[in-house]
C-alpha cells in the first residue's frame, strides 16, 4: 500500500512549472511565430502580475532561478516584442537563438 497523498498544483505552481519547462524548452531554440512565442511567455508576466501575492512569493526562488537561466539564453532585441513593457520585462526584450520563424517575425517588425 502507498502512502503518497495527491495534491492538484495550485494555479501559480501550473505558472512556475510552465514557465520553467518554456526556459527548458528555448534552451534548444524555438520553432514557432512571435505570436505563440508572446502567448508562451504570458506565464512569466502573469507570474510578475501576481508578484505580491504571499503564494507567489514563496516560489520566488524558482522563478528567480529560470529567470537566470533565461537570460543566458536569450538574445537581445532592439524593442520589446510584445506590448510595451519596460526593460524589466526582459522576457519581452529577447528571443532565443535557433528560432527562424521567430527570428522572421522579429525582423518584420524590425526588432532586430
Amino acid at each position: 500500500m502507498s502512502n503518497f497523498i495527491f495534491r492538484e498544483l495550485s494555479r501559480f505552481e501550473q505558472w512556475v512549472a510552465a514557465y520553467e519547462g518554456l526556459v527548458e524548452q528555448l534552451g534548444g531554440g524555438y520553432s514557432m511565430s512571435i505570436y505563440e512565442y508572446a502567448n508562451d511567455l504570458s506565464c512569466r508576466q502573469q507570474l510578475e502580475d501576481a508578484r505580491s501575492e504571499g503564494a507567489v512569493q514563496e516560489l520566488w526562488g524558482r522563478i528567480e532561478d529560470a529567470d537566470s537561466r533565461l537570460r543566458q539564453i536569450l538574445r537581445p532585441t532592439k524593442h520589446c516584442i510584445h506590448g510595451s513593457y519596460p526593460r524589466e520585462c526582459f522576457w519581452y526584450w529577447g528571443y532565443p537563438p535557433n528560432s527562424p520563424e521567430l527570428e522572421s517575425d522579429l525582423k518584420a517588425i524590425n526588432a532586430l
